[in-house]
């Protein structure tokens, strides 16, 4: 990303010139610049680091050091110590920092270390690591605090200070050094935002309008049909079967649907989203046998034996008494 200046286009021939595969893409006050290998990578940003151009990078997956936490030593553990018993040790690792990690709101330090690592291909495997500094202990993935990156550097956000380029700024004072450089080492009680030039807040804070807005995920629509369809499937009613005489002693003989809510919930059974829950019907490979089923048959029965009718109204005339 680099930091979009008035006379970008002198920098971007250049850059087109001696890369051609190489495009660009303006995103708010930078400029994107993608690249085609890992070559044309390093050497764009060693031109870049050349010139003094302000700018932050991404690099590869495959060029990235590997985050490990390491739990078991004691919180007074010296960070030094756990560098050089990895790499002097006959543990075969290359180290590239290590930190001690610390609680989000308290500051107070935790008895876990973060290690980054050097991925190389013929590195063994860190995670089976037993002992370090002479005590058992045990590794595992890091999982970064959840929420916006931060840049201790620039205090922009989306990167970090390793890969960043740009031109140091307080949060204090607003000079070009970094924060923890300045001078002034109490808390103010009535900061100036860095970036919007509000009184009353730093970068970091919720409240400043220029504060990065995590996007919520929408789930998949293709998933909520699904879940709908399953939804309607496991409460839908079927009809109970009515026979012919049933439906000749007339309509309040036929039973009624059970409309009314079941006593227990209905639970959808564990298995995947695409296949529909199967009915009580399904299952015994009968088709449904509704009211609308028993009226189609009365008609045709009737067309197809008229008869019928006039028999039917007889049966209903009273009977002549016999003298």
């Amino acid at each position: 990303m680099l930091k979009y200046e008035t006379t970008y286009t002198t920098l971007v021939a250049e850059l087109s010139r001696k890369y051609p595969n190489v495009t660009f893409k303006l995103a708010g006050e930078f400029l994107k610049i993608f690249t085609n290998s890992p070559d044309n990578y390093r050497a764009i940003t060693n031109y870049l680091t050349e010139k003094g151009q302000q700018y932050y990078d991404s690099p590869p997956l495959a060029s990235r050091p590997r985050k490990i936490v390491i739990k078991g030593l004691p919180i007074s553990t010296d960070i030094e110590d756990i560098k050089k018993d990895l790499t002097e040790r006959d543990q075969g690792f290359t180290v590239e920092k290590v930190a001690q990690l610390t609680k989000a709101k308290t500051k107070y330090k935790l008895p876990i270390f973060m290690v980054e690592l050097t991925n190389k291909p013929d590195s063994p495997d860190i995670f089976k690591l037993k002992t370090c500094c002479h005590l058992m202990v045990k590794t595992d993935s890091f999982n970064r605090r959840p929420g916006i990156t931060q840049c201790y550097n620039c205090n922009l956000f989306n990167h970090s200070s390793k890969y960043c380029h740009m031109r140091a700024r307080c949060l204090k004072c607003r000079q070009q050094h970094r924060t923890k450089d300045c001078s002034i080492t109490e808390k103010l009680d009535n900061p100036t935002c860095i970036n919007c030039k509000e009184v009353g807040h730093l970068v970091s804070s919720y409240n400043c309008p220029q504060y990065p807005q995590i996007k919520k995920k929408t789930a998949d629509p293709i998933q909520n049909r699904n879940e709908n369809r399953n939804v309607i499937q496991a409460n839908k009613v079927v009809a109970k079967a009515s026979s012919y005489a049933d439906a000749l002693k007339g309509t309040n003989s036929i039973t009624k649907p059970n409309t009314s809510k079941p006593d227990a919930q209905i639970t959808t059974p564990t298995q995947s989203q695409d296949t529909p829950l199967p009915t009580a019907n399904e299952n015994s490979n009968e088709k449904p046998f509704g009211v609308m089923d028993a009226v189609f048959k009365i008609r045709k029965l009737f067309a197809d034996y008229p008869f019928l009718l006039e028999l039917g109204k007889q049966l209903r005339r009273p009977r002549e008494k016999i003298g």
